[in-house]
């Protein structure tokens, strides 16, 4: 909330508080209470002389409640965080580099300790500011010493490089080349907005056919880089002194840049130039680690390596994923009432403290969560978009089923390879899962054969040749059943989802051109749950004592056969992972995992709900790059055992 002058037409004042952001945005006008008046006679100094009386009393806004359980919120937050944190000290390894390049599986990605002591130094844990400080230690001292006298180094190259137009972007060297993008960078800046994605000096810069220098004499050739505009002074100048102006604004722009300060400071630790028990000697005489911690006399008298103290510090949560913003450092999970579509909890990791940004806010802190590489203030639970993986199987099932291209006891056999299409789509089990005896057990299996041959027989219906458009079009319309095309109704801000518009095979998968927010995800398996309603989702219990009504906004029209199907292989599916073992109820779910790039870990996702005979909430958990789905299998474990435990505690 904050102060704010008019509003749409409303008789607010400059000293009136409006919603901003959020709830307190979508629920303003409740919220809003009515000031009251007096009149009183002042003097000429603006002291009151005679009070007149009240002439209209102030009235206070309405009450209003949230569907949210704190408890569960606060618990589910913290069940995210401790698996992102599981996962990263799984595939942390004592090494310097790792090179993604090199693998043939994304689960094969390791994290090298030495991004760790990089992101340490430049993300915000370390306070560089610090360094400069009259109190600043000495090891804060040596820190930025050496840094200034790298930015020197530094700078002078950057100066190099926009002025030398022999040295092709292809024939710099990997730091020569991380310098001339960050310049290259500020020359997009400077432009005018108007170069288009055709601009032929783009397209020369990004084959690295072009100089930097050259790149900037192209930009102005083209006309969207105004020499002028961007501080160029002088008339009748040659291109090469409005390069050589321009340079210099752009050294100096470049050179101002926190951005250049973090790549400085990153080469300087990877390099050893600040060594690692550096960095961690300056998080100890920040306050940032405990000296009291047991670990630190260890460490300094060589008892645990410097890896193993940071292994240890993740462990505990001392240094946590966001601290970080590696992969994986980020997550959402979403609890619904199944029978009422109120949000239960709704979380986003990581998050921050909304306290220290009311009324009087706390700049510093703003400043430090603004600039964090692993965005706090997004919200991923409404906003972020992913492809839903297998989590997406249960629609195509149900579009097979009810088309008549399968049957409940349909057969098919997986050899590990689907190859109808080129190129091939492989399963997941890549030596196959064998005979696949029934729908249901497709999904127990999440048989990427039999989900796939059900799409081809789609593209198959009425025709002796395949159509992918006409698989497409049965995967969109029980996409728009389950209402995936929609938003979720939230109060809150959310993106809009994406259902897949090419690629057929894939996307009978969750893969294909799918992006849906995992609240979004939350509501599908809500709708899973109760047989087909879907409700609106919201965050309002009630409203001046009055309970707000759920709002139904379509029913699944689906055969009893294929709800006990679809049912039926998401119970196989929780009782055959294992990972829901021990929870204190019975459970239905599938999970999934989506790829985004080759290079970085895969997403894991899990939708589920429980009890699965007569369910209560619908989960929706997704990792980014959690490498897996059974991260996200195992909070929603531990979401249901913390849910279903606490019902217990509240029954006694």
């Amino acid at each position: 909330s904050e102060k704010s002058g008019e509003k749409d037409g409303d008789s607010y004042t400059s000293e009136s508080v409006v919603g901003k952001s959020g709830m307190e945005q979508y629920l303003d006008e409740m919220l809003q209470g009515k000031d009251g008046k007096q009149e009183v006679y002042i003097d000429n100094l603006g002291k009151v002389t005679e009070d007149l009386g009240v002439t209209e009393e102030p009235g206070a806004g309405k009450d209003v409640f949230l569907s949210i359980d704190a408890e569960l919120q606060q618990e589910t937050y913290e069940i995210l965080e401790r698996k992102i944190a599981d996962i990263l000290l799984e595939n942390l390894i004592d090494a310097r580099f790792f090179d993604e390049t090199e693998i043939g599986d994304t689960t094969e990605i390791r994290i090298p300790v030495y991004d760790v002591y990089a992101a340490l130094m430049t993300n915000g844990k370390i306070d560089r500011s610090h360094f400069q400080a009259e109190d600043a230690s000495e090891n804060e001292k040596e820190a930025y010493r050496i840094f200034n006298g790298e930015k020197e180094q530094v700078t002078e190259e950057i100066r190099t490089l926009l002025g030398n137009t022999g040295m092709k972007y292809r024939d710099m060297d990997l730091e020569q080349q991380t310098y001339a993008d960050l310049a290259a960078g500020e020359i997009g800046n400077m432009g005018d907005g108007s170069r288009g994605e055709d601009s032929e000096i783009l397209a020369l810069w990004e084959s690295g056919e072009l100089s930097l220098r050259e790149y900037m004499y192209g930009a102005v050739e083209e006309g969207w880089l105004d020499p002028a505009a961007a501080g160029a002074k002088g008339e009748y100048l040659t291109g090469d002194e409005v390069c050589d102006q321009l340079s210099e604004v752009l050294l100096e722009t470049v050179s101002d840049s926190g951005e250049l300060d973090e790549i400085i400071y990153k080469n300087l630790v990877l390099s050893d130039t600040i060594p690692p028990e550096q960095v961690c000697m300056i998080l100890y005489e920040q306050g940032e680690l405990n000296m009291e911690d047991g670990d630190f006399e260890q460490w300094r008298q060589g008892a645990i390596t410097t890896f193993e103290l940071i292994r240890r510090k993740l462990q505990n949560l001392e240094i946590t994923p966001a601290d970080l913003a590696l992969d994986p450092c980020s997550g959402s999970a979403v609890v619904t009432d199944t029978d009422t579509g109120a949000v239960l909890a709704c979380v986003s990791y990581p998050g921050y403290d909304s306290n220290r940004l009311a009324n009087q806010m706390d700049e510093n802190y703003y400043y430090k969560i603004y600039n964090n590489d692993s965005l706090p203030l997004y919200n991923r639970a409404t906003q972020q978009l992913s492809a839903p993986g297998s989590t997406f199987k249960p629609v195509t099932v149900a579009a097979g089923l009810e088309e008549g291209v399968i049957d409940t006891g349909t057969q098919v056999v997986c050899d590990g390879v689907f190859d109808k299409v080129s190129p091939p789509l492989k399963c997941w089990n890549t030596s196959g899962h064998g005979s696949v005896n029934s729908a249901a057990e497709s999904l127990e299996n999440s048989c990427n054969d039999y989900l796939c041959e059900i799409s081809w027989r789609l593209g198959m219906m009425g025709s002796e040749a395949y159509s992918d458009d006409q698989a497409l079009a049965y995967i969109q319309k029980y996409s728009g059943m389950f209402a995936l095309d929609e938003k979720s109704g939230i109060e809150l801000e959310e993106s809009a989802p994406q259902v897949t518009d090419s690629y057929a095979i894939p996307s009978a998968i969750g893969q294909g051109t799918h992006n849906f927010a995992t609240v979004q995800l939350a509501r599908y398996a809500a709708a899973l749950a109760n047989g087909g309603t879907v409700f609106r989702l919201t965050l309002i219990d009630s409203v001046d004592g009055v309970k707000k009504e759920p709002v139904t906004e379509k029913k699944v029209e689906l055969s009893e056969s294929t709800w006990d199907a679809v049912h039926t292989g998401m119970e196989m599916y929780a009782g055959g992972t294992g990972l829901l073992d021990g929870i204190p109820v019975s459970a239905a779910g599938k999970s999934g995992t989506a790829q985004e790039v080759r290079t970085r870990p895969d997403h894991g996702l899990f939708i589920g709900y429980a009890p699965a005979e007569e369910p209560e909430i619908a989960v929706a958990v997704r990792i980014v790059n959690g490498y897996e789905a059974a991260g996200a299998v195992e909070c929603a474990k531990e979401i249901f055992d913390s849910y279903f435990k606490n019902e217990e505690a509240v029954g006694e």
